[in-house]
């Protein structure tokens, strides 16, 4: 079953079983928790690390995976990130003010030399370690068999036919006739993870069928959904724009290619019998002096004529002493005026040369909560670590090339930030991921979670 938290199932005691395993944990016991083949342990496991992180320092593994006899001491160098030679000490200093927990899943297939390692630890640590193991029927008997005490056994159990319907209902979103129920309870077993399985694929409308239509033996399930009204009223609504839009520019009949050129006949004002001809008219003087240029300014008082003013009159001596002893140049200031346009564009064209190497060299930047919020509910990560250091946080995405993002929540009244690698189209895609994880990041035990859950946190 499904360890991520829009899978979890509160009834048939589930939510008392994760009371269980929290509070074994919080005083230090060691408890296993026994069920077969797709009775949800995993997804328990999982619902009680997120439960447990108040002042618990939380280890997770998976014994499926390859390991040795020192995986619980690997799992703890990796933890904390430290070398062998480093970890009593950080052992004493961290359990000085807070508990470690030691999750395992897949139990059965713990080797004997692990088991021996974690029994000799907890010998070492007491009531600051707890267990918490997870696996088939017999997992137990298998750890007692390593002088390893258990405090407790907790046995799974598989979904009543009344449960079954609860299930489909709050988990897939399924509505189950009796009978429907009856046939998927005896193909699950009542086992989450089969009954998942069968109802993942079915619409979450049933499908209304006259009596005698349903065949032996089937699930009489909607066999589409509701249609979307709202998406083909939006497409009726473009249709008839792009009919009127057609009938206001179109024009033209059917089979005219070329488009008709109209002539507007503007009615021509008639003219005055005394208003002079066009041809007689004399053009105005002009009354305006013009501009002097900036050229002139090297010859105060003289044109390129030679001896005419700014008005076209000429120029004795006299009045050209004086307009030499009146005229003054004064330097242009504004530096505006001053800078070469040559010089400017260069400018330009280099700062933004250097500004767009600046963007090209830029670090890519770690995603968080307002990313998240824009994908869709449908999308896929792998949840790959929780921890309470952001610092911590942000190296983790580095080791992924941060592919991935970081968001911040609550776990019992405690800020923590939560490490996700993604996004992922499907959810059997998240889990082919995990093999392209690092290796220290894979062995931590990712598990996949859907942005619908997740939401639910940012």
């Amino acid at each position: 079953m499904s360890t991520d938290g829009s899978r979890f199932y509160r009834g048939a005691s589930r939510a008392e079983y994760l009371d269980a395993l929290c509070g074994h944990a919080s005083q230090g016991s060691t408890a296993v928790l026994e069920g077969d083949a797709g009775s949800g342990v995993s997804c328990l496991l999982g619902q009680a690390v997120m439960a447990l992180f108040e002042g618990m320092e939380i280890i997770r593994i998976d014994a499926a995976e390859s390991h040795d006899g020192g995986v619980v001491v690997e799992a703890l160098l990796r933890h904390f990130d430290i070398e062998r030679p480093q970890l009593a000490d950080v052992l004493r200093d961290t359990l000085a003010n807070s508990r470690l927990t030691v999750v395992v899943d897949n139990a059965e297939e713990l080797l004997d030399e692990a088991l021996m390692t974690m029994g000799s630890l907890k010998q070492k640590l007491g009531g600051r370690l707890a267990y918490l193991f997870g696996g088939l029927p017999g997992a137990a008997e298998k750890i007692k068999g390593a002088d390893l005490l258990v405090d407790d056994v907790l046995d799974l159990p598989a979904l009543s036919v009344e449960e079954v319907t609860a299930f489909a209902d709050q988990v897939a979103g399924v509505t189950l006739s009796e009978e429907d129920a009856v046939s998927v309870h005896e193909e699950s077993h009542g086992l989450p993870g089969i009954l998942l399985e069968l109802l993942q694929d079915m619409p979450s409308a049933p499908l209304v069928m006259a009596p005698g239509e349903r065949q032996e033996g089937a699930v009489s399930m909607a066999a589409a959904r509701a249609l979307p009204w709202r998406h083909v009223a939006a497409v009726a609504g473009l249709l008839v724009l792009l009919v009127i839009i057609w009938s206001a520019f179109g024009g033209g009949q059917e089979g005219d290619s070329a488009p008709v050129s109209r002539q507007l006949a503007l009615p021509v004002p008639k003219q005055d019998a005394t208003q002079a001809d066009p041809e007689e008219i004399t053009p105005l003087k002009p009354t305006m002096k013009p501009v002097a240029r900036l050229e002139d300014l090297n010859k105060p008082g003289r044109r390129e004529d030679g001896g005419a003013d700014a008005g076209g009159e000429p120029v004795d001596a006299a009045q050209r002493d004086r307009a030499d002893s009146d005229v003054q140049v004064t330097a242009v200031t504004d530096p505006i005026m001053q800078s070469a346009p040559a010089e400017k564009a260069a400018s330009s064209s280099t700062r933004s040369a250097s500004e767009s190497r600046k963007s090209d060299t830029a670090e890519p930047v770690y995603h968080q909560a307002s990313w998240l919020k824009g994908l869709a509910d449908s999308r896929w990560f792998l949840q790959v670590m929780v921890t309470g250091d952001e610092a911590k946080a942000r190296a983790v995405l580095d080791q992924i090339k941060r592919h991935g993002a970081y968001y911040s929540a609550l776990r019992n009244g405690k800020s923590v930030f939560l490490v996700l690698a993604g996004d992922y189209a499907s959810r059997q895609a998240a889990e082919d991921a995990r093999a392209s994880l690092p290796e220290r990041l894979r062995a931590a035990g990712p598990f996949p979670r859907q942005m619908a859950a997740i939401r639910k946190e940012l």
